[in-house]
Order: structure tokens, then sequence, then C-alpha cells
């Protein structure tokens, strides 16, 4: 068995975030699923999982500038993962919350503009210029991290920790790339060695469940210190004013803790950023609200576990998409090697569906995720039978044909072979008393569509970004007029990791 990351897939995502970077433009992803594959592969280059390229490479942190806070960024991208969760869990956030998180978000998009036009201005300098843009770098980056630390805890208040936890998982992202950043090139911009040891203890703090013992009033006492020193600099240094602001309030609002943290309730106030992750994710999943099913469950049996079944799928998929991948990535940000186990969890299999009726060979329940497996081989063909609706289906995978489901004989057969370098990475459907119709795109543009969708007329799809189909499972079929198959179930893997069966 091999597992790695996909350097190839890598360096397509990372050269069009690099291009955006270095030419100081934005990179425009509004969907959050698809901001999610980006930020996965800084991650990668942040834990050193293929060589590094670029110059932009030796301040990561501003490539999440680019990606995270374009025109319209905190619509298009945080406030669409909020409302994702929101309406898949039993709890919203409050007005008079979002307002403050917004805030916050913005003070975020504020100082990361301002900390990447500072570190283009220091990476272009030379000569006496060089050490001004030099000192300009430090304190910006010591009073960056101030505003992102002031801002975690209203991410994390306990009333509304479920749906604030993708956004919890951004900001903590842009937290530990400012760490790591400062950890891995503070000599070059003048920290002293204590200053990178305190900042080594926090990011271990915020990333190892053991953490760092002892070390908390040391640490709030140096960074206190560092920021009220950016802060008397900050009109020498030409600062904006309203970055200034953002830094002084920094300053008033680590001396006071968020009224409603997660911390006071749960005891989520002493866990690592991932542990908290983890606990806030299944204690989601205990409020997730079933979908209403299409069809009388009387009538239609199958129906109604189908539709809550569904809706778990797509809790648990948003999830590992938007924050669970990005937790794995964490405690290898400051130059811990990343094990093999990590890498199998990365490559874990997200799910959507049933599409239809019934739950049968579903992997996942109400009560527990999708365990974690090995990827098998690729898909290699899919072979559908229809007519009025689908009849049957098996699927290649490398040189074996899977479990054949359904009829073998009834409905007009359709096969789409795949080539090496193809893969699905699109399904639609349409179901309801029978599984009605499905269409398999593929990375090339060719599709094999199958039945009219004469007992199936609710629409479903699935094409997480990032990810390839990697298996197909029928939950029924009944041989009954109507004769067909009657529910599916699509799992999908990332194509940043490569994985080679024994």
């Amino acid at each position: 068995m091999g597992i790695k990351i996909s350097e190839k897939f890598l360096n397509d995502l990372t050269t069009k975030l690099i291009k955006a970077t270095d030419s100081g433009q934005k990179l425009g992803v509004t969907d959050p699923e698809e901001v999610g594959q980006y930020v996965c592969s800084v991650l990668a280059l942040g834990c050193e999982l293929i060589p590094v390229i670029g110059s932009s490479l030796s301040a990561l942190t501003t490539l999440f500038g680019s990606l995270l806070f374009h025109p319209n960024a905190t619509e298009k991208i945080w406030e669409k993962l909020r409302e994702r969760v929101e309406a898949l869990v039993k709890t919203k956030i409050t007005e008079t919350q979002l307002s403050i998180l917004r805030k916050k978000i913005r003070g975020l998009q504020d100082n990361m503009e301002n900390y990447t036009r500072v570190w283009e201005d220091y990476k272009d300098s030379s000569g006496d210029e060089r050490m001004r843009a030099r000192d300009t770098l430090k304190m910006t980056h010591i009073a960056f991290l101030s505003v992102v630390r002031a801002a975690i805890p209203e991410f994390r208040v306990e009333s509304f920790a479920v749906p604030s936890l993708p956004l919890f998982a951004l900001a903590a992202n842009i937290h530990l790339m400012l760490l790591s950043d400062g950890i891995r090139h503070g000599i070059a911009w003048g920290y002293s060695e204590k200053n990178i040891n305190t900042m080594r203890a926090e990011f271990k703090k915020k990333t190892s469940p053991q953490g760092v013992v002892g070390y908390a009033a040391t640490m709030a006492s140096e960074q206190n210190h560092l920021l009220k020193g950016a802060i008397a600099t900050a009109i020498d240094l030409e600062m904006p004013t309203t970055i200034v602001a953002t830094w002084e309030d920094a300053y008033s609002d680590l001396a006071v803790p968020a009224s409603g943290y997660a911390g006071n309730g749960e005891g989520y106030d002493d866990l690592d950023y991932a542990t908290y992750a983890y606990k806030v994710y299944y204690k989601g999943r205990g409020q997730v609200k079933p979908y209403h099913a299409e069809l009388n469950d009387a009538d239609n049996r199958g129906s109604t576990a189908a539709a809550t079944l569904r809706a778990y799928a797509d809790y648990d998929s948003g999830m590992v998409m938007n924050v669970l991948n990005y937790a794995e990535y964490w405690p290898y940000l400051a130059g811990d090697k990343m094990p093999e186990s990590v890498l199998r969890k990365l490559d874990r299999e997200i799910y959507f569906g049933p599409f239809g009726r019934h739950t049968t060979n579903a992997a996942w329940s109400e009560y527990s995720e999708a365990p974690v497996t090995d990827r098998g081989p690729p898909i290699t063909s899919a072979y559908v039978r229809g007519w009025d609706d689908i009849d049957g289906l098996q699927i290649r995978y490398g040189n074996s044909w899977g479990h054949a489901y359904g009829s073998t004989t009834g409905g007009a057969p359709k096969q789409l072979d795949l080539a090496e370098d193809e893969y699905f990475y699109w399904v639609s459907v349409y179901y309801g008393q029978k599984l009605g119709k499905v269409r398999f795109w593929n990375n090339k543009d060719k599709a094999l569509e199958c039945g009219s969708g004469k007992h199936g007329s609710y629409y479903g799809c699935a094409a997480p970004p990032g990810y390839r189909l990697t298996s197909v499972h029928i939950t029924k079929w009944e041989s009954f007029t109507p004769p067909g198959c009657e529910g599916i179930i699509l799992g999908f893997r990332p194509s940043i990791i490569e994985f080679t069966p024994n």
C-alpha cells in the first residue's frame, strides 16, 4: 500500500493561487466547497508534503488572502458556510452574534490585505530600505497574530459553536499559518529566539492534545508586550488608521474574554484546535434535522429512512471538506513530519445520498459517521441498464467488475469506459418511486446517461470540488411492477491524494 499527496494536482491548484498573489489579484472562488480544496493545497505546502516552489511561498499566509478575502467573500464564502450548517442543524446564530462575527471577519480581511502588502514591500526591498521593511513586517505580523487571537473566541461561543465551526476553522487556519510563518522566518524578520520559542509553544498548545503546560501566563505577557510595541510604532511605520484601530481593539479584547466563549460550559477552553473541531462536529451530528421525505413512506417504504441519512451525509461531507480535513494538517505546519496514518484520514470517502428509497449499503447511520477505509482500485467503467427507469447498474473497479445491482437483462444497456487519466466528477440523478435516471460526467466532458425518469422526478446531484467518484451502490431493486432500482449512494475521495493498493 502506498499513499501520498498528488504533486500534479497540488501544483495545479497552488500555481493558480501563486499567480493571483504575485499579481495582486484575487482568485475569486465563491463556492465554499471549492475553497476547501485550495485551503488544503496551502496547508499541504505548509506541511512540506511536496517540494516548495515559488518565492511567494516563503510567507504562506498571504496565499489565503487571494482565496478568502476577495470582494464579497464574506457573503459568498463565510456566510454560505454558516448558512449551510444552520440549515442542517437545530441551531441558528443570533443577529447580535452575527454582527460581532462580521466585524471580526472584516478585521481579519483588513489585516490580511495589509500583511500581504507589507510582505510584498519586504520581498521587493533592498539596501537601506530592507531594514525598515523588515521592521514593518515584524510589527505587522505581531499585530495580525493578536487580531486573530482576539477574534478566535467569538467563533467558539458555546451557544453557536456548531454553525460557527467552519468559520472557526478558517480563522484557525490563519492563526496557525501566521505562527508557522513566524517560526520558520522569524529570525530573518528580526524576532529573538525567545520570541520564536514562545510562538512554538503557542503552536504546540493549539495543535497538540497534550499542549504546553504552565506556559500560558508567560505567553500572554510576551504577546501583550509585543502588541503594545507594535501599536506604539504604528505611526512611524505609516500604518493606516483603520488597521491600527483593529490592533487597539485586539489589545482590549485579549484582556477580556468573549462573554459567551465556548469554554465556559462544555470544557472546551483548554482544548487544542483539532480536538475542539472534532468535539463540536460530533455535537452537531446530534443536532442534525432529517430531510423531509419527498414521498409518503406508507406507499413508498424506505423514503423517510433515505431522506434522514441523506441529511447526515450532507452534514458529514460538508464538515469533512470545510473543517475536519484542515484539522488533520494543523499539527504538521511547523515542521513535524506527517505520518501515513494522517494521509489515510485525509483520503476518507465522503458520501452523497441515498437518493431515492432505502438505506442498504450505507456506510454511516444516524449514530455514527462512515469509517475511514483504504481506497480501492479506481473506477474504470460504468455500465447501466435502463428504459423507463434504471433497471441495473454495475461499476468496474480497476480490472474487476463490482456487484451487479438489479436486473442484468432489463432495459437497454449503456456503458462508458474511462481512460487512465479520466474519472467521474459529477453524478446527477432523478429519483422518486424508482431511480428514474442517472448521468455520469467525467473530467473530459464525456457523459453516460440512462433512464427516462418515468417514476422518478426529484433531482439530486453530487459533484464535490477536488474529489472524484470512487464507489457507487444501489440500495434496493424491486421486480414488481414497476420494476427497477430504488435508491443510489455515491462515494467520493479527494484528488489531492494518490493511493496505490497492495
